[in-house]
């Protein structure tokens, strides 16, 4: 440390903490520990500070500095995953006050471990993922890597947003569909108010027949007991008209949006690579891109956009997983790439077998979550993927979302 250095951390509270830490060392041990240590010790202790404003405290001041870095972080996530925070004070003020012990950490080259680090991956990925998309823009702005137990802390805070989003429910208006008259209509409708009135914003009610008539710009969804023979513009739901429990449960994941995705829709079977031979993750990354101009129509640049991403943040996730996407949101649908290597490969320092390239769509995708939810929960099970290089079949990778759809309705 030199003294320039040494001389700004001696007016703070840390390195008064340090002097005195150090004062008892020298009496215990009879030792003489020079200053330049006392300032280490003292950046020891801003690296590892917890941040918390108290009333009639000294005004705590978020730098401008460090206000531009949380701007930029935050419109990195909406460029890359469409989830916009931007508005999210909360978050906002949780990763300022994060970052400025993290600067220290970044700027003094020090690690902090986070023993629950894989856990959070595999319980919070979505939440993870979007640190990691944060963590490009401090790795730009440090010129460092970030660590993954940096990462991890980072995605704590994402994880609260995401939470504080879903316990916001906006209320829908559904038409229950009927075979019979108006009387079991109306115990129908009785029922769903008691059941779920708390997600429910308007219920109308009617029969198949009037149904082909019906205004569907006035609701949300279609709940009906009896098949509908016609197509709707609207999502539906079948329920038994004695609601039981199952019925309850799944009306509630429905309304509030915790609803699964089609996976034919996201996951074609010609984008499913069985066998792939490749050394190198550009090689892998390359020949993925090929085969998605073959089926999907994306830009030129979206091999250019992948490596971008690759450049910016970690994509190997574990489990002999990688999960390369374009650094922005691009096209039309959200789609997904599998590639299975004929031989694990180095992918940053982290063996690789199982290839998820995924690409997001640049509207909303309101199941974003529970795709990414079940998505998380293939990819960071060892036995999914052991079974998945195993058979190296689309139709197994079908079972393994069907068998976690049934665990995550069962919750």
């Amino acid at each position: 440390m030199n003294i320039e250095q040494l001389k700004d951390m001696k007016n703070s509270e840390e390195y008064l903490l340090a002097v005195n830490v150090v004062s008892e060392l020298e009496q215990v041990f009879d030792i003489e520990i020079p200053d330049s240590e006392v300032g280490y010790l003292a950046i020891h202790f801003s690296g590892k500070q917890f941040i918390e404003i108290k009333p009639g405290e000294e005004n705590f001041v978020i730098t401008s500095k460090i206000d531009g870095i949380v701007k930029h972080i935050l419109s990195e996530v909406k460029s890359s995953y469409n989830i916009d925070f931007t508005n999210d004070f909360e978050l906002r003020m949780s990763l300022a006050l994060h970052l400025v012990p993290m600067d220290i950490r970044l700027k003094h080259d020090m690690f902090l471990r986070n023993p629950l680090l894989g856990e959070i991956k595999q319980r919070y990925t979505l939440a993870y993922m979007l640190a990691t998309s944060a963590c490009g823009v401090l790795k730009k702005h440090y010129k460092k890597d970030i660590y993954e137990d940096e990462i991890s802390y980072i995605a704590l805070h994402f994880n609260l947003a995401l939470e504080r989003n879903r316990s916001t429910i906006a209320k829908k208006n559904i038409v229950i569909v009927c075979a019979t008259g108006r009387g079991s209509s109306s115990l129908l409708v009785y029922r769903f108010k008691e059941e779920v009135g708390a997600y429910l914003n308007r219920i109308e009610a009617c029969d198949v027949g009037q149904l082909k008539y019906f205004d569907f710009d006035r609701v949300d969804y279609v709940i009906t007991t009896v098949p509908i023979p016609f197509s709707v513009p609207k999502p539906i739901l079948e329920v038994q008209f004695f609601l039981d429990e199952g019925d309850v449960k799944a009306l509630k994941n429905f309304l509030s949006g915790k609803t699964t995705f089609s996976f034919s829709e996201k996951f074609d079977s010609r984008l499913f690579i069985s066998h792939l031979s490749a050394s190198t993750k550009e090689e892998v990354i390359r020949k993925m891109v090929d085969r998605i101009k073959e089926v999907k129509t994306i830009p030129n640049n979206f091999y250019d956009l992948v490596m971008k991403r690759e450049s910016m943040a970690v994509t190997a996730f574990g489990n002999l997983v990688a999960i390369p996407h374009p650094c922005e949101v691009i096209g039309d649908e959200t789609f997904v790439c599998i590639a299975i290597l004929d031989e694990p490969i180095i992918w940053e320092s982290v063996e690789v077998q199982f290839i998820f390239m995924m690409s997001m769509k640049k509207d909303r995708d309101e199941n974003m979550e529970a795709f990414s939810t079940m998505i998380s929960r293939l990819l960071l099970n060892p036995a999914y993927i052991q079974k998945m290089i195993q058979t190296r079949d689309y139709q197994t990778l079908a079972n393994c979302f069907n068998q976690i759809e049934e665990e995550m309705r069962s919750e």
